[in-house]
């Protein structure tokens, strides 16, 4: 799950592309697949101002999640999650 909230965080490394670099690196580095639909993001959107539903990447990890399309769901921070 990637997600970057403000302009700090763009400029100081954890961009989303910076993101989807390093999680995808780790989870090569640790023997796991990831396709391009199984990486979800809510890039411009605020987890602040809207629900867990209305992230359009976090609610297509959640049902992707319930239907067990994967094993392992690596973040950058914790408080990406949503």
């Amino acid at each position: 799950m990637i997600r970057v909230s403000t302009d700090a965080q763009k400029e100081h490394g954890t961009s989303l592309p910076q993101q989807r670099k390093d999680l995808l690196q780790l989870a090569r580095s640790l023997g796991y697949t990831v396709t391009k639909n199984h990486v979800y993001d809510d890039g411009g959107y605020s987890g602040s101002q809207l629900s867990s539903s209305e992230l359009p990447g976090l609610s297509e990890l959640i049902k992707a999640a319930e239907r067990r399309e994967f094993e392992i769901v690596f973040v950058q921070y914790i408080d990406r999650w949503g």
